[in-house]
This record gives structure tokens, C-alpha cells and sequence, in this order.
């Protein structure tokens, strides 16, 4: 199943360019009680100062997570919110 990847203007949100892409497993499954959206507002209080640059609907340590990579004042960090809770489990220097 092929769904499509946006790039984003963070300033403004117009859509950069989008491509083409193959749906992974979890993206195919129903969609988490928490958004996207919900996700990402998560990890940015988390990191105060911060903005999302990036997301992913991910598996870590067997539970659904939504992966937020977010640019702050300290660098850019990995914050993983719990897509069923809307927690934030923990942060992790972005590779």
C-alpha cells in the first residue's frame, strides 16, 4: 500500500514537496487514540523551546509511539510519546 510523505515549512506549514511512499505495517493498523498532531504538541512542551521537525508512527520496546525529533535550544532530540497515553517516555539525543 503506497501513502505519500509530506515535507513541510515549519514557519508557515506549505508543503515543500511530497513523494511517493510505501506504508509501513503501522501506518496501515487503525489510527492511535493520540494524533499526529497530539504527538508532536507532547514533545514540544517536553522540550521547551523546541520545534518538530520531523515525526514517525513507531514501535519502541513493543509499544506505539509517536517518534518526534524536535530542534531546540540544547540541539536536536528523539522524544517519544506514547500514542495510546499521550506520556512522554523518554528523550534521547537525535542521531
Amino acid at each position: 500500500m503506497n501513502g505519500i510523505e509530506l515535507y513541510l515549512d515549519v514557519a508557515n506549514g506549505d508543503v515543500l514537496r511530497q513523494e511517493s511512499s510505501s506504508l509501513s505495517d503501522l501506518a496501515r493498523d487503525p489510527l492511535p487514540p493520540v494524533s499526529a498532531e497530539e504527538g508532536v504538541i507532547a514533545a514540544e512542551a517536553a522540550q521547551s523551546g523546541g520545534q518538530a521537525i520531523a515525526f514517525d508512527l513507531d514501535r519502541e520496546d513493543g509499544i506505539l509511539v509517536w517518534y518526534v525529533e524536535v530542534r531546540g535550544p540544547s540541539g536536536f532530540n528523539a522524544v517519544y510519546v506514547d500514542a495510546n497515553s499521550g506520556q512522554v517516555l523518554f528523550t534521547e539525543p537525535a542521531d
